[in-house]
């Protein structure tokens, strides 16, 4: 009954309850609760919403960070570890770009000037797909140097497009790719300019290895937890005295390589009439050879078994002692040169042998004081 009138009484403001409740203390709060209840029924019904507090969110960090956020960020591209600029010609995979260079990737319907711009786009992205595609760059060795070293060079750009192919290739995977790219430097048909190209290439990969060494663990390094703990305490306390402090141990790149950069490349030079010429029309070409041989025994460093390189590079020098030429004369001193000091600097003892000290007593009296003082050199020292 009492619960019927209630709401009556919230529909009606007039009905007044007929009953009586004789405990004044619950029916002042049954009043105050009717009343209430009453005035936000008839707020409701007239339209009017209650006010709730709004809580607002400061997002400008948020917004700072989304900036620089779009669609690609979250979509996962395969092979795509970086934003290149790319045309609408540039190839996404390696065995593309490979086609594209040996012209199987082209159809008769393409125009001249769209193949071209295809294959300047493919030589172009040779580097960064070298690197993110190292098994496929493994699988293409004949193709893609056929399409590299045969690319028709038109102006200095195409050149050096060639040069950076060959040299990332060769970084990436060098005992693939160093003995394949010395075959194509002595092959027959390749012109003067092909060549210097692809010696230039093999020197500045050979360089990029030996700079570029790889983080090797220390054999200490996965310690207990107990000797761990020592090894932090040690290197944290302080001493007057000096103690000579831990070097990183790094491991050489181009070691491994080293055999697949020098021997295909010592053993390969007459396998033809067009490199024997080298002898005589070619004579820049061949010294920048006989400095290649040196670099590669140079950057060696003192490793045990440095024999097994310095003995074929001294003999390749030697059969050019006799060229007429004070250049290509210069070029073998210095190689010679570091070939003997590179043996002495692990200990082995080092003798020059009959032919190669009259040669040098030879050319100390030439008219080129640049040699004759480097073959002073040599005979004081050894």
């Amino acid at each position: 009954m009492l619960t019927a009138k209630k709401i009556v009484s919230v529909f009606d403001p007039e009905t007044k309850f007929d009953f009586q409740i004789t405990n004044s203390e619950l029916a002042s709060v049954l009043i105050e609760k009717h009343i209430d209840c009453r005035q936000k029924t008839m707020n409701f019904l007239e339209g009017e919403k209650e006010e709730e507090p709004i809580t607002v969110i400061d997002n400008n960090e948020d917004e700072d960070d989304n900036e620089s956020l779009d669609s690609d960020d979250l979509e996962f591209e395969q092979f795509e570890f970086e934003t290149p600029n790319l045309s609408k010609y540039s190839p996404r995979f390696l065995l593309e770009a490979s086609g594209i260079l040996v012209d199987r990737n082209l159809t008769q319907s393409m125009s001249e000037s769209e193949k071209s711009k295809r294959k300047v786009a493919a030589l172009e992205r040779i580097p960064y797909l070298a690197r993110v595609n190292e098994t496929s760059s493994k699988e293409l060795v004949d193709e893609l140097l056929t399409g590299i070293t045969h690319f028709e060079i038109i102006d200095e750009n195409d050149s050096i497009l060639v040069e950076k192919a060959l040299i990332s290739l060769a970084f990436v995977a060098p005992t693939f790719y160093a003995p394949a790219i010395s075959s194509q430097f002595y092959e027959e048909s390749l012109s003067l300019e092909k060549r210097q190209i692809i010696l230039s290439a093999l020197s500045k990969a050979v360089k990029e290895l030996a700079d570029n060494p790889d983080d090797e663990f220390e054999k200490d390094q996965f310690l207990t937890d107990s000797k761990t703990l020592s090894a932090k305490l040690e290197s944290q306390t302080r001493r007057w005295g000096s103690r000579p402090k831990s070097e990183k141990k790094l491991k050489s790149r181009f070691y491994p390589a080293a055999g697949s950069f020098l021997f295909p490349f010592l053993s390969k030079w007459d396998k033809n009439k067009r490199t024997l010429l080298l002898e005589s029309a070619d004579k820049d070409i061949l010294s920048r050879m006989i400095a290649f041989v040196g670099q590669i025994v140079s950057v060696l460093g003192n490793i045990p078994d440095i024999d097994k390189y310095v003995l074929p590079a001294m003999d390749f020098l030697a059969t050019f002692r006799r060229i007429d030429d004070t250049n290509l004369k210069l070029s073998i001193i210095r190689s010679f040169q570091i070939c003997l000091l590179s043996r002495a600097s692990v200990g082995n003892q080092v003798s020059i042998d009959e032919n190669w000290r009259i040669w040098l007593e030879e050319c100390r009296f030439l008219d080129c004081p640049h040699l004759s003082i480097a073959a002073a050199e040599i005979c004081e020292l050894f």
